[in-house]
């Protein structure tokens, strides 16, 4: 039994079935290699070439040269192709081809991308036991040499542009070396009628702290130690003075804008900007120049320059990154205040004091430079339009620091008397006494609080006009290592958290060869090597994306699984929003899809059964809202209910064209829609071992097996379900009740008067309580103001309204930190 249920489960899809076909390859397929349709939101790793390929050889494992998927206008859809490649194949090229439908429509080929997957080296000193090769960085590489004996994969990505007519389209991707196909895929994509918004449009809060200075370095061709320039290269330590004179270089401007547009293409939000030097006090894996060069003049002012943080800001504006700039500024927790002294002709960090000294004079010198410096820059924000969004920024920092630069940014004001905002990424502890004077504050994944506690929070916050998101760092499910599919987890739990988005530490804060690894002292038992590895915590735990190959004379970011993954967790959480604002009458579906998140364990699972549902949801809205059921009145009491219960996989109609809302509903019939209610996995083949009338076979067998095993059924009588059996009020009611106890759902409520039916007296005693709750809770009311008809039979129609009421009254409510 899972943990927690799906809503959106069993649905049969209309007109077209979307799930992986194996079919045999073409005449021109050889068997140099083995290719197969992989599953993007797992790792497939090299190192199980051998059993796996055996697995091919043996038929045990078939070949899938066929991927169907789905996309709305103006989307993305992925998928992974796996090699297994037994003889060398020279100049192995992916060609794709324009994808068609019926009607001649076409997607050019111009929108898909099929490039090869590059592998990286998941070692660090931190963590010696994790260390084998990941297919991380999707390279720009449509033709490579494919060696034998090893596991080639290559990623696919197709856009599906806003002026594409919704239709079913199939394409072509093959491996070919020279006149010969090695292999040929199928490719079936679904573009739905609807139509996603742009991603600087979409609601959900990303930000991802971006470095462009790691970045310059990187391409600089330079070591840490000496672009940085190191006091003590062995330990890296940080020369601040040396920071001062690291400036932006825009003869990497490619390589900024190639990061920034994929950081858009995610749904990015926030901009990153130091104010002084290394604010993150040499966090590993580069320290962090000031995007504000501080100058002291001669008589003793000091003058600012923006050049960087302008040029910075207007590059993130230009990819439509434009929500909210964060300036990080830790003055007096690093480094202090570092500046060119015109006077000495030297680099000084010898001013200001600190906000935490426990000298009141270093304080107030603390504050006063710092006012200086922030009503100067606050001006400056004003003129350039930037104020409004702009929130001083902190990270992880102690109650003193974080209270000190509250203070500060309420003290500093625009021009209408406006004070700045402030915020930060927080472990909480006792900070979160300041969270009300907070404007953004982005709280630890694993920090100490309930779900409840936390929507609360949220809830308040965003009544007041503040955000709250959750922050992934130390690896937490988006570091190389990671299966792809933890990233859109990430995304999709977040909401149903009930905060406003997520923040990631980082985009691309590089170590020094985040492509090859450098070498690193690395502990493995009573033993040190030097070892090929990256001096970071965790592999890609600062960096979501890879720059160039050094040697291929471009300097076009590459993306990674784990990064497509998060933008399609965005891409999918703006659709959910999309459907609630734009069809109403599915919001219940919606967050009845949401509500079900954590029914596995495994989050790559959750990843690709959240889409599916989606998916599913999605078909039956474009079918539904032309109302496809000639037999459905819209403006009818029980059209909401059917929206919902087809929507949602429970139930569907008798025909394509046909509900049957008045037609009765049998006891076979409603066990399989608690089932799949409970996302339980039903077998057919599999005895009920108690009732003689439920033979196997039958299409409700399963479903009969799994209510007996869950002591939600009794038979009519001994050994007799009555699978035909007409399904009457009570025992519904009676169902609904148990089904309420075993999944830790309320049922402690109570009707106050049911003698105000007059047929009361006909309710069965087993059903007494069932119903006493069922009425108290809004699932059943009285088929008049007098009657309740507790043994009438139910109608399709008066099921899929009990079913309704009863998920999002009840089910949706249920505690499931218990199993």
């Amino acid at each position: 039994m899972e943990r927690i249920l799906s809503i959106l489960l069993a649905v049969l899809m209309v007109g077209m079935t979307f799930s992986c076909l194996s079919v045999s390859g073409s005449a021109a397929d050889t068997k140099a290699l083995y290719a197969t349709v992989g599953d993007n939101n797992t790792h497939l790793l090299p190192a199980g070439y051998a059993s796996l390929l055996r697995r091919y050889q043996s038929g045990v494992q078939e070949e899938v040269r066929e991927w169907s998927g789905w996309a709305w206008k103006n989307d993305h859809a992925n998928s992974r192709l796996d090699f297994f490649v037994q003889q060398a194949i020279p100049q192995a090229e992916l060609v794709v081809s324009d994808f068609t439908s019926a009607s001649g429509k076409t997607i050019s080929k111009d929108n898909v991308t099929a490039t090869y997957l590059g592998l990286v080296n998941t070692l660090t000193p931190s963590y010696p036991g994790i260390d084998y090769d990941v297919f991380d960085i999707i390279t720009h590489e449509t033709v490579k040499d494919l060696e034998a004996g090893q596991l080639h994969e290559a990623w696919v990505d197709i856009y599906v542009p806003e002026n594409t007519a919704a239709g079913t389209y199939q394409g072509t991707i093959s491996l070919k070396s020279g006149n010969t196909t090695h292999a040929s895929f199928t490719f079936v994509l679904q573009v739905m009628n609807m139509t996603l918004t742009d991603p600087e449009d979409w609601e959900t809060y990303l930000d991802l702290w971006t470095y462009p200075y790691a970045t310059n370095r990187y391409y600089s061709g330079k070591t840490n130690a000496d672009f940085f320039q190191f006091t003590t290269p062995e330990r890296q330590d940080t020369n601040p003075f040396s920071l001062y004179s690291i400036t932006l270089d825009k003869q990497y401007e490619a390589a900024y804008e190639s990061e920034l547009e994929l950081y858009h293409r995610a749904g990015g939000n926030a901009i990153t900007v130091t104010l002084v030097e290394d604010p993150w006090n040499s966090r590993l894996p580069c320290p962090c120049p000031s995007m504000v060069k501080w100058t002291r003049e001669t008589d003793g002012t000091f003058t600012w320059d923006y050049t960087d943080m302008d040029y910075w800001i207007e590059l993130n504006m230009k990819h439509g990154i434009d929500r909210q700039i964060n300036l990080f500024y830790h003055a007096g927790v690093g480094w202090g205040f570092v500046y060119y002294d015109k006077k000495d002709g030297k680099v000084k960090n010898d001013v200001g004091g600190s906000p935490t000294s426990k000298d009141p004079d270093s304080v107030k010198a603390w504050m006063q430079l710092s006012l200086e410096f922030m009503n100067d820059l606050a001006a400056h924000l004003e003129d350039k339009g930037w104020f409004d969004i702009t929130v001083l920024s902190m990270d992880e920092r102690g109650y003193d620091v974080t209270k000190a630069l509250i203070d500060l940014a309420g003290q500093v004001k625009n021009s209408k008397g406006v004070p700045l905002k402030a915020g930060g990424a927080v472990n909480a502890g006792k900070v979160g006494e300041l969270f009300d004077q907070m404007y953004d504050i982005s709280l630890y994944e694993n920090l100490e609080i309930t779900k409840e506690e936390l929507k609360e929070l949220a809830e308040t916050r965003r009544a007041n006009g503040q955000q709250t998101t959750l922050y992934s760092c130390g690896a937490g499910k988006m570091s190389t290592p990671n299966q792809p599919g933890e990233a859109a987890y990430a995304v999709y739990a977040s909401y149903k958290l009930g905060v406003d988005g997520v923040m990631r530490w980082a985009l691309n804060k590089y170590d020094e060869d985040p492509i090859n690894g450098t070498l690193n002292p690395v502990k493995k038992g009573d033993e040190t090597t030097d070892m090929l590895s990256h001096p970071v915590p965790y592999s890609g735990d600062s960096y979501l994306i890879y720059p160039a190959y050094r040697n291929s004379g471009s300097m076009e970011a590459q993306s990674t699984p784990r990064f497509e993954k998060l933008c399609e967790g965005m891409r999918n959480l703006e659709k959910m929003r999309l459907i609630k604002e734009r069809y109403p009458e599915y919001t219940d579906a919606v967050d009845s899809l949401v509500s079900s998140l954590g029914q596995n364990t495994s989050m790559p699972v959750e990843t690709g059964r959240i889409s599916d549902r989606l998916l599913t949801l999605c078909s039956t809205i474009t079918g539904l809202t032309n109302n496809r059921f000639t037999d459905v009145d819209t403006g009818k009491w029980y059209m909401p209910a059917i929206q919902f219960v087809v929507s949602s996989g429970l139930m569907d109609g008798v025909s394509g064209t046909e509900f049957a809302p008045n037609n009765t509903m049998t006891r076979a019939m409603f066990v399989t829609v608690l089932a799949r209610l409970d996302g339980a996995d039903l077998d057919n083949n599999v005895a009920s071992n108690v009732f003689q009338d439920v033979p196997v076979g039958k299409w409700y067998t399963g479903a009969v097996a799994w209510a007996t095993r869950n002591s939600l059924v009794d038979g009519i009588a001994p050994g007799q379900f009555g699978p035909n059996n007409l399904l009457t009020r009570e025992q519904t009611a009676a169902m609904l009740y148990r089904f309420a106890e075993k999944r830790n759902c309320n049922i402690e409520d109570r009707a106050k008067n049911l003698d105000k039916y007059t047929d009361a007296s006909l309710i069965h005693s087993y059903a007494t309580e069932s119903i006493s709750w069922a009425n108290a809770v809004g699932i059943m009311q009285g088929t008049s103001d007098t009657m309740l008809s507790p043994r009438n039979n139910c109608t399709r129609a008066q099921v899929a309204q009990m079913i309704r009421l009863f998920t999002v009254n009840v089910y949706m409510k249920r505690d499931t930190s218990k199993k």
